[in-house]
């Protein structure tokens, strides 16, 4: 009985409210149809959904690459430490086997800041290695390439569909979630499999 006038009073104090579903959003506004609203979605699967016919992605193309994605934004400290769980404890012995196996990350890497020019540089200190890069703090920082990873910073709507679709398999070797992992919903839209770690699945 109490949280209706609650709500009131806490979004008469704030500038804007976010919403972490669609249904969520809905229901604000039948709570409250007087307050604007605008609708994000920070993954584009909607635009990805709706390219003209003419631009639409090929068909899969994973037979002819050796790619293996992972997506998301590495500002997120949980993506970030995903990834550098999965290059400590997986790569090396998925090398091994398959040496011909590239790493795509798709998303703003970790610890880097936009530059005059607008590309992403990560911060350096006085001695190597970086302090920055999906990379970082593993084996593999500032040797990436030859490592097989491949950075491929945040991608629009229709490179990020033509690139997910190259991808062998997704990982979302995430260790801890502390929310939806939008991530994911890009693996089922596309069809990609997708290998997840217990915490990613629930």
């Amino acid at each position: 009985s109490s949280l209706r006038p609650r709500q009131q009073s806490l979004y008469a104090l704030a500038d804007q409210v976010a919403h972490v579903s669609a249904d969520d959003s809905a229901a604000e506004q039948r709570a409250f149809p007087a307050q604007r609203s605008w609708q994000l979605l920070r993954t584009p699967l909607r635009a990805m959904r709706t390219l003209p016919a003419q631009q639409a992605a090929p068909r899969r193309i994973y037979g002819q690459t050796r790619h293996i994605g992972f997506l998301g934004n590495g500002q997120t400290a949980t993506n970030h430490q995903a990834v550098q769980w999965f290059l400590t404890h997986c790569w090396a012995a998925l090398r091994a086997k398959q040496p011909a196996l590239r790493l795509r990350l798709l998303g703003r890497p970790p610890g880097t800041f936009s530059n005059a020019s607008g590309t992403f540089a990560c911060t350096t200190l006085p001695t190597p290695p970086p302090h920055g890069g999906w990379a970082w703090g593993t084996p593999y920082a500032g040797h990436e390439q030859a490592a097989g990873i491949d950075t491929l910073g945040f991608l629009e709507a229709e490179p990020m569909r033509v690139e997910v679709l190259s991808w062998r398999l997704m990982i979302a070797p995430i260790r801890a979630t502390t929310g939806i992992n939008t991530k994911l919903l890009v693996a089922f839209e596309l069809g990609v499999p997708l290998v997840a770690t217990a915490a990613a699945a629930a």
